[in-house]
């Protein structure tokens, strides 16, 4: 509970995280194989926030970057409160290991995140897509049926036919325009 708060306040207040902000900045992990009081007095922003450091009682820390893309996106944080133990280069390379694959997992969430997304517009566009072209072949479709009754029950008159024949140029049209812009899409 004491770190959940301790870490609502340097979310809150970058003057209390100077040594995660240079290791998100400078890109290198940072360690401190033994955090002194002179240390948390250094960093705290007040009495009360040297106060929780305290309570908590940090030992040793380190600090590495989360890099993806070429660039830090945040960093690891990997604290110590047994005053008996204290992390070392070993821990620190392990953390740096552990940044990286974190990062590796960021990064392809981020990228399945992408993939999602663009599946999702795919399907809203074909969606759109398909009705639209069903209009004008429905209406092509419907206008030709009622001719073909109509010749059917001999009602067919050279006028009829006429507008039929319009009205199926003109659906016809609507397709190819619409045909157009997909391709212009793809």
């Amino acid at each position: 509970a004491l770190a959940g708060d301790l870490h609502r306040r340097q979310l809150q207040h970058a003057s209390g995280a100077k040594l995660l902000w240079e290791t998100i900045q400078t890109g290198q992990p940072t360690l401190i194989p033994e955090v002194t009081d002179e240390l948390m007095a250094q960093t705290a922003r007040n009495e009360e926030h040297l106060a929780l450091l305290r309570a908590i009682g940090l030992s040793s820390l380190v600090y590495a970057p989360l890099t993806g893309r070429g660039r830090v996106q945040g960093a690891l944080a990997l604290f110590m409160s047994d005053p008996l133990r204290h992390f070392g280069e070993e821990d620190r390379d392990i953390a740096v290991e552990i940044a990286r694959r974190a990062s590796l997992v960021l990064e392809n969430a981020r990228l399945y995140r992408q993939a999602n997304d663009a599946i999702q517009a795919r399907d809203e566009f074909l969606s759109i897509a398909s009705h639209e072209l069903r209009t004008p072949v429905t209406a092509i479709s419907g206008v030709a049926q009622v001719a073909l009754r109509a010749r059917q029950r001999g009602t067919l008159d050279d006028a009829r036919l006429s507008r039929t024949l319009e009205q199926i140029v003109r659906g016809s049209q609507r397709l190819v325009t619409l045909t157009e812009d997909l391709l212009d899409v793809s």
